[in-house]
């Protein structure tokens, strides 16, 4: 299992057994990543994180989930394209305040069903950024996920994001630090931008 969870004041690695769902922390990699003076906390751990973010993300966001004014920041990166590729998502990045999480997903066994129904909750409305892209690499993914309530804000854009870490490796099975400052920030911005600009109001 292969997935970052992002929270708190610092961020840690902790590689995981592949047959076992006990971690360690990796005291060589460590560091923050800052966004806007707050912190975040990126760790890679077991199949737990699913149920414990999805369900942290809906308690904390319960008074808008009643609303149906839930936003969810949802980023999909894959590897640099080149001539005649055509190439699935790679990961998949989702931010709710400060909580994120980055889901490797060509390193990911299987997802579970809470995480299909939260994608396709339409109570909660998901910001993207060119979502054609997003929609159509995640539905190539091998694991076909789909999302219900997406909505564009390519007319936007973010700033503080590095095109260069971007368009990196985002197959490798440990990712970089500045990948997981680059992931955690775009789908934080994301979140940001569709909360100011009420997108559950939009149609997807």
């Amino acid at each position: 299992m292969s997935i970052y969870h992002l929270y708190g004041s610092s961020y840690t690695y902790i590689a995981q057994d592949e047959e076992d769902d006990d971690y360690h922390v990796d005291r060589q990699q460590q560091g923050h990543t800052h966004i806007h003076t707050r912190e975040v906390l990126a760790r890679r751990t077991g199949r737990q994180i699913f149920n414990r973010w999805i369900d942290s993300s809906l308690y904390y966001g319960r008074y808008q989930y009643r609303n149906r004014t839930l936003v969810v920041g949802l980023g999909v990166q894959w590897l640099p394209p080149y001539p005649g590729s055509v190439d699935p998502a790679k990961t998949l990045q989702l931010c709710f305040g400060t909580r994120c999480l980055i889901i490797q997903l060509s390193h990911t066994p299987y997802v579970p069903r809470i995480l299909r129904r939260f994608l396709g909750d339409e109570k909660i409305t998901f910001a993207g950024i060119w979502n054609h892209m997003d929609e159509k690499k995640l539905l190539m993914s091998e694991h076909q996920l789909y999302v219900t309530n997406l909505v564009n804000l390519s007319n936007i854009g973010t700033s503080g994001n590095d095109p260069v870490v971007g368009r990196s490796n985002w197959n490798a099975r440990n990712l970089r630090h500045d990948q997981v400052q680059y992931a955690c920030v775009h789908a934080h911005v994301l979140a940001e931008i569709g909360k100011k600009l009420e997108v559950w109001n939009y149609k997807c």
